[in-house]
């Protein structure tokens, strides 16, 4: 899942260096202190808030005793089913969105 957002920041150029043009509006809607006390509060606190809703399931799972059994594979399909259809909708909105421009 992060290989798959990773490569699509890639492939749109996220590592060429600025800043997303969004901050700017960001900024404009919070101007001077306001903007970092949104950035400490929300953006940075509602961060860790979700690594430790999607870690807290992985450290429990982690330090279970019990095997693995069918529900297990079945999550792991499923997932593995949905992270594919994510990536064929991820080819297609670049593909989409590139030919837009051409």
């Amino acid at each position: 899942w992060g290989a798959r957002l990773t490569y699509n920041f890639v492939i749109k150029g996220g590592y060429a260096g600025g800043e997303d043009y969004r901050w700017a509006e960001v900024r404009s809607w919070y101007p001077g202190w306001r903007f970092e006390l949104f950035n400490v509060v929300f953006i940075c606190g509602y961060q860790q808030l979700l690594i430790l809703a999607f870690a807290t399931p992985a450290v429990a799972a982690a330090q279970s005793v019990s095997p693995l059994c069918a529900l297990d594979a079945v999550a792991a399909l499923l997932f593995l089913s949905l992270l594919a259809l994510e990536a064929t909708a991820d080819r297609q909105m670049y593909a989409f969105q590139t030919e837009k421009y051409r």
